[in-house]
């Protein structure tokens, strides 16, 4: 039990001196130095197996010690596995950070002039109950002049509408709440 302790303990120093190589590798070489991480630890967990079924032959004097070493070694190379993780979570976020950045600098904005009326254009419909509409510009809102004349207008037939759909409302309710009495 005590080589097969050693061995595991050389191979988790192993993964520790790669994970160092990890962050000083060129982009090619980093998934090799991670395979060898794989590998390393999928033999220390094959190792591991081996352990438990070892010191549960040991001596009850000596299991409990056995036990807390195994116990140990799992925690070290999850441990590990997790710095693993979390660093090809961060050159994943890096490549997608890149890539858009790459994205971004490939793109050719132009003007709003320039383009024609089409459907990215957005119409908002709550940009005309602005109390700053009077100091709109006209020649880059493409909104017909018209359109905008006729707002104030609109907005009193409709409020006259709301009123009088809020009184038939209350009415129909008084109405039915005679009905059920």
């Amino acid at each position: 039990m005590e080589p097969l302790n050693r061995q595991m303990h050389k191979q988790v120093h192993e993964i520790h001196s790669h994970m160092g190589h990890l962050e000083t590798a060129d982009k090619q070489s980093v998934h090799l130095v991670e395979g060898e991480i794989q590998a390393s630890t999928d033999q220390i967990f094959s190792h591991l197996e081996r352990l438990e079924i070892l010191f549960s032959k040991e001596p009850p004097n000596k299991r409990q010690n056995a036990k807390l070493r195994v116990d140990q070694f799992k925690y070290d190379v999850q441990h590990l596995l997790t710095t693993l993780r979390n660093f090809q979570h961060q050159c994943y976020a890096r490549e997608q950070q890149e890539g858009q950045q790459e994205e971004l600098l490939s793109r050719s904005f132009t003007t709003n002039n320039s383009q024609s009326q089409s459907s990215d254009n957005i119409e908002d419909y709550y940009l005309f109950k602005l109390p700053a509409l009077k100091y709109l510009n006209m020649e880059t809102t493409q909104v017909p002049l018209t359109t905008i004349e006729n707002i104030p207008m609109m907005t009193l037939e409709l409020e006259k509408l709301a009123v009088s759909f809020s009184v038939c409302t209350i009415n129909q309710e008084i109405m039915w709440s005679h009905w059920y009495k």
